[in-house]
C-alpha cells in the first residue's frame, strides 16, 4: 500500500493539473483529494468494526470508476470533465500497484483474480506507528519518488510544451530517480 501522503499528493496534483482554474472551482480540491484516498476507507471498517473485507473491492476499477461518476454527476453543473474525478480516483490503484507488495482486485467484480506488479517500484508504507523508523524511511523514500514527478506533471501540463518548463522541473528529477533506485534495491 501507498502512503496516505502519497494519496493526498496524487489528489492535489489532479487538481492543479487543471489548465483553467476558477475561483468557483476550489472546492474541487477537497473533492479530487478525498477520491484519491477513497479506496482506502476500507480500513475504517477493519479499524473500527472489525470487518475485513476479501477481495478489497474498493481497490477495483469498477469502484473507482463508481465513485468518480458519483462525484461527476453530484457537480455536474460545473463541468468539470469525468476525467478529472476518475484520474484522481484510480491514482490510487496505480500507486497501490506500484508498491507491488499487496495483490489488487482490479478487475472485480468482472473477475476475482488479484493483480501484482512484479516490480515494486514505491516503497510499501510500512506499519502506521510514529516511533517505526521504517515508516519515515518509506515516507521519506516515497515523497522523494512522487512529488518531483507530480511537480513535472503539473506543470507540463499548465506549461503545454518540454521546452516551457521551468528549469527546477527538470532538476527534481534526479532526486525521484535516486529515491525509485534507493526504492527498487530495498528487499521485498
Amino acid at each position: 500500500m501507498s502512503s496516505f501522503l502519497g494519496h493526498i499528493a496524487s489528489g492535489a496534483a489532479v487538481y492543479l493539473a487543471k489548465k483553467h482554474q476558477h475561483k468557483k472551482s476550489r472546492w474541487l480540491l477537497p473533492v479530487l483529494v478525498l477520491l484519491a484516498i477513497f479506496p482506502d476507507l476500507d480500513y475504517l471498517a477493519f479499524w473500527v468494526f472489525d470487518i475485513n473485507f476479501q477481495p478489497r473491492f474498493s481497490h477495483s476499477l469498477w469502484f473507482c470508476l463508481g465513485i468518480s461518476g458519483i462525484a461527476w454527476l453530484a457537480t455536474w453543473r460545473f463541468r468539470i470533465p469525468f476525467t478529472v474525478f476518475a484520474i484522481a480516483s484510480c491514482s490510487h490503484l496505480l500507486l497501490d500497484f506500484l508498491v507491488g507488495v499487496h495483490p489488487l482486485p482490479l478487475l472485480w467484480p468482472f473477475s476475482h483474480r488479484e493483480i501484482l506488479s512484479p516490480l515494486g517500484l514505491l516503497p510499501s508504507a510500512g506499519r502506521l506507528r510514529l516511533d517505526n523508523y521504517y515508516f519515515w524511511r518509506n515516507l521519506f523514500m516515497e515523497s522523494g519518488i512522487l512529488l518531483p514527478i507530480l511537480n513535472f506533471w503539473v506543470l507540463l501540463s499548465q506549461n503545454g510544451s518540454f521546452r516551457t518548463l521551468p528549469k527546477q522541473a527538470w532538476a527534481l528529477l534526479p532526486i525521484a530517480m535516486l529515491c525509485l533506485f534507493w526504492s527498487i534495491s530495498l528487499p521485498r
